[in-house]
């Protein structure tokens, strides 16, 4: 039998590592200006009869900051290609440029003026932004080694059934 509660437990590390380091790399990478994004994160294991999902979420621009934006005008050095091996770039009409709203405060959440909001939403539509990473590095690392931990879990599964099959078949 496939021990649930252990694979479960493994996933559910798995999570808090990767939320931990995402969290703390978001830190250093890019400021962390609001904390909106840091605290959005969230995690979510679900256990079924025949399966088991991890998974993990936060606010919808996570994407961009941890990906980047390629510009219309110039691509961004440090675009990292997403999970599909795209570039997330913006399209080139006037009506996709992101609003200046987005931009009313900088890194340490002080308010900007109107005119400095306008001035940095053009030169992100054009320019992009550089992605940090924050997110897939932690996953990667972590997705190696909960392989592992899994791979024993399952493997001492494996060696007790097939130890009890082998005394059932020589008798003993």
């Amino acid at each position: 039998m496939i021990p649930r509660e252990e694979i479960a437990a493994v996933l559910d590390d798995f999570t808090k590592k990767v939320i931990q380091q995402a969290r703390r790399n978001l830190t250093l990478f890019s400021g962390n200006k609001t904390k909106a994004l840091h605290r959005s994160f969230n995690r979510d294991i679900q256990v079924f009869k025949d399966s088991m999902k991890a998974s993990i979420s936060a606010l919808d621009y996570w994407r961009f900051t941890n990906y980047g934006v390629k510009g219309i005008e110039k691509q961004r050095i440090g675009v990292i290609p997403n999970e599909f091996g795209k570039v997330q770039s913006y399209k080139t009409g006037i009506e996709n440029k992101p609003g200046y709203k987005n931009f009313l405060t900088d890194k340490i959440n002080r308010p900007v003026s109107k005119s400095q909001a306008i001035a940095t939403s053009w030169n992100v539509w054009k320019f992009g932004i550089k992605g940090t990473g924050f997110f897939t590095r932690p996953f990667d690392t972590a997705f190696i080694k909960v392989s592992k931990e899994i791979e024993n879990v399952y493997g001492l599964v494996i060696e007790k059934e097939l130890g009890k099959e082998l005394n059932d078949i020589s008798g003993k």
